[in-house]
């Protein structure tokens, strides 16, 4: 009993020390075709094993979660089904993964060391902020997917004047985060600085909104932003009489057909 008891304590220990090498911040560029793009994994152990998340800077993709991470053999594989991505790589030194990234049919050689290659912005405010900030939910009138996203209210009693900010295309969380810039976090801060409320939301499928990116089309992303609205006018911390859209691309074109419907006053 005791030599079971001892093999036993030596398999978890084992297994401790396994996925200490493998959890945390691991940075990798995949080059292709003359161009350079930086990914990074970050990993992280559950009870269940292992989950991790995909940032590609330049592409504004940030926290993207992976359907798949399991460490067996010191072989790695992280798969994001809705992408079409599967890597799979051998931790070859302790700081070095060497492995391959295939999406969609393509293959290519990606290596991975520790660290994270996510940029600096000194533009991005920084807390404590000068105004409230809360966070909020709705049901999207094309059907019962709940976005999530943040109301910041200028100090004071109000009722306030407020703007819906509409992103473009998704998948865009609420900082509509691109190219490792956040430009609805800027617009938010300066325009709340200036007293008026801003809704900005997480599109579907993205960050803390329910739903899926494959289900968007034209149809889905005017209910989501018709929800916002509601949500706005229905507000009474809002002047209902003052709400305005500020969108750009995909939300510049749904912006006048919603003022059309809806009583908006910019």
């Amino acid at each position: 009993m005791k030599t079971l008891c001892t093999f036993l304590l030596t398999l978890v220990l084992s297994s401790i020390a396994l996925a200490q090498d493998i959890i945390g911040d691991w940075q990798g560029e995949l080059k292709f075709q003359g161009n350079s793009l930086g990914i990074n994994f970050h990993i992280n152990a559950t009870e269940n094993g292992f989950a991790s998340t995909m940032d590609v800077p330049l592409q504004g993709v940030e926290g993207y979660k992976s359907d798949v991470t399991t460490y067996i053999d010191s072989l790695l594989t992280i798969q994001i089904k809705e992408l079409g991505i599967q890597y799979q790589g051998k931790l070859a030194l302790k700081d070095t993964i060497v492995g391959n990234f295939s999406q969609n049919g393509m293959s290519f050689k990606l290596d991975f060391k520790r660290g994270s290659t996510l940029p600096n912005r000194p533009q991005e405010p920084k807390p404590p902020y000068d105004y409230v900030m809360k966070k909020v939910s709705y049901k999207s009138t094309s059907d019962d997917v709940v976005l999530a996203g943040t109301l910041s209210l200028p100090k004071g009693d109000g009722p306030f004047p407020a703007v819906l900010l509409l992103s473009g295309s998704g998948p865009q969380d609420r900082d509509s985060n691109i190219f490792g810039h956040k430009p609805f976090l800027l617009l938010a801060h300066e325009l709340t600085q200036s007293g008026i409320a801003v809704l900005r939301f997480d599109e579907r499928g993205v960050g803390e909104s329910g739903g899926r990116t494959s289900e968007m089309t034209m149809a889905t992303q005017r209910g989501d932003a018709q929800a916002g609205i509601n949500y706005l006018l229905s507000n009474h911390q809002i002047n209902n009489t003052k709400v305005g859209l500020l969108g750009h691309s995909l939300g510049g074109i749904l912006a006048p057909k919603l003022a059309i419907e809806n009583d908006i006053d910019f």
